[in-house]
């Protein structure tokens, strides 16, 4: 986790792409990802 916090300096941001990149393979893996960066951009906005 500090690798990526220092990689990604928005801990939401970081996991979402953690996640993404593991499951890069898989169709689901993409969608997840864009999932978890539009709800990481919600929480931020408000």
């Amino acid at each position: 986790m500090k690798l990526y916090n220092r990689i990604y300096k928005f801990p939401v941001y970081g996991a979402a792409r953690a996640i993404g990149d593991t499951l890069a393979g898989t169709g689901l893996g993409i969608w997840l990802f864009i999932a978890l960066v539009i709800i990481g951009l919600l929480k931020a906005i408000g």
